[in-house]
């Protein structure tokens, strides 16, 4: 939910179809009709952004409550598709949006990259390579944070949607990014000596980003 709206998934005959709920009017609206599956709802302001098909091969939709109508954003979201690294393993999300931005993991059979569209101008930017525990995450403030890397050599970035300007925040082992404004939060661990691998929490790491 966010401050307009709630949204979600639910079963619909032999569908599973997305409903958006405003808290000003108390009117339910059904966003999609077809004979499939969508999930992974997600929405801000006016824009809610969901997956359509199955877990091993999802799309991308984006509808706007206020205009009406919704269009594909792009396709090749596995979500079964896990990778291993530091602590945990981690699978895919679903699409976020901060009201005018969207941004996804996708997958092709060529590579895998983190995927950003505009709302206001309908362009698609391809922001760099991805890998499924990228989880990349945006909020209000217009950044975009996700984790390039592996085998536990990650590094936390941060692109500023206005500037286009990319910003190394960390590396090593870190678990999500989460954005809001110009601030990044991550949590850092590290992995303890010994015969089993153990990953520790060092604590949840702050960052104002320039």
């Amino acid at each position: 939910m966010d401050t307009g709206h709630v949204v979600w998934s639910a079963p619909n005959g032999q569908s599973r179809e997305i409903f958006a709920y405003d808290l000003a009017t108390g009117v339910t609206t059904k966003l999609t009709d077809n004979q499939g599956t969508d999930f992974r709802p997600q929405v801000a302001g006016d824009l809610v952004t969901w997956l359509f098909g199955t877990q091993n091969s999802a799309e991308v939709y984006l509808a706007n409550l206020a205009a009406g109508g919704r269009k594909r954003l792009g396709g090749g979201v596995h979500m079964n598709a896990s990778f291993s690294t530091g602590p945990s393993s981690f699978t895919p999300a679903g699409p976020f949006t901060d009201g005018r931005y969207v941004v996804w993991w996708q997958n092709s059979p060529q590579a895998s990259s983190i995927v950003l569209y505009d709302a206001e101008s309908a362009e698609t930017v391809n922001l760099g390579a991805g890998l499924p525990g990228d989880l990349p995450r945006l909020a209000g403030g217009g950044m975009v944070g996700w984790r390039p890397g592996a085998d536990g050599n990650l590094h936390l970035l941060a692109y500023d949607l206005a500037s286009h300007a990319e910003t190394e925040v960390a590396e090593g082992s870190l678990g999500d990014a989460l954005t809001n404004g110009r601030q990044v939060a991550w949590v850092a661990y590290e992995k303890l000596q010994g015969p089993s691998e153990t990953w520790i929490p060092q604590g949840l790491l702050l960052k104002r980003v320039r």
